[in-house]
């Protein structure tokens, strides 16, 4: 967005971007909560009203697969060795470790994100027998999101990236919302099998879904999981929250 700004600390009406999606979080019952930060949002991450969080560390920006990853040392569960990784500190400075079965996986730059949203979303994973689940969006422009490719039961096969993807997946409009519900375990016996895509050198979070049965969740309401990626968009998710002001 050509910001000497971290993205997740651009301000959405009087609270960063991150703190929108922290906030919704905790909102649907999420208490322990982690940050895996790049060293330009880092020293920041203390001034936010936040509450108690675990921060991970991500030293060098080598995709989202790479960032899971680094927040491994903050899971008391098998640490993967994928790149390098580090637990700073938790919001009072001693080593946390979080105990958990599941990864609830959300991006920074989803502020309109709803707990409700998040709430249905671990009801319906409950009925699901998948180590693994996924939101997945219909919209009419699928520009910019991961492609999700489904199999004939409605199970997800693989995760195509924009940049991976050719014209025909292209054409596909069942795209990655970014929101993922994962067993804890599972991911740790699987992370090590991500490999980095040669073209840039990142690995890829959505390539750990095709490694293990998915569930794809549907959700109607797109708007809410809409990232920040340009100026544009970040007026588009501006006047949303305008809007939803003055109609409560």
């Amino acid at each position: 967005m050509h910001s000497e700004q971290a993205k997740a600390l651009l301000k959405i009406q009087d609270k960063t971007m991150l703190e929108h999606v922290v906030a919704a979080v905790r909102a649907a019952g999420i208490s322990k909560v982690c940050i895996v930060a790049n060293a330009q949002l880092l020293p920041s991450l203390a001034q936010l009203d936040i509450g108690a969080v675990s921060v991970c560390l991500q030293h060098n920006q080598l995709g989202t697969g790479h960032a899971l990853a680094s927040a491994f040392p903050a899971l008391r569960a098998a640490k993967p060795q994928l790149g390098d990784k580090e637990l700073v500190r938790s919001a009072s400075g001693a080593t946390k470790e979080i105990v958990c079965e599941q990864l609830l996986i959300c991006l920074a730059d989803t502020p309109a994100l709803q707990p409700s949203s998040l709430l249905q979303f671990i009801a319906a994973s409950r009925a699901q027998d998948t180590p693994f689940h996924v939101i997945a969006i219909r919209v009419p422009d699928p520009s910019g999101y991961g492609r999700i490719i489904a199999a004939e039961d409605g199970r997800l096969l693989r995760i195509v990236e924009e940049r991976e993807a050719d014209a025909s997946t292209r054409n596909i409009n069942l795209c990655n919302s970014g929101i993922m519900l994962l067993d804890t375990s599972v991911t740790a016996s699987l992370l090590d099998q991500l490999h980095n895509n040669t073209r840039n050198d990142e690995y890829y979070l959505t390539d750990l879904l095709a490694l293990a049965p998915t569930s794809i969740h549907i959700v109607d309401d797109t708007a809410q999981f809409m990232g920040v990626n340009n100026l544009q968009q970040l007026a588009a998710i501006q006047r949303q929250f305008s809007e939803q002001q003055l109609n409560n």
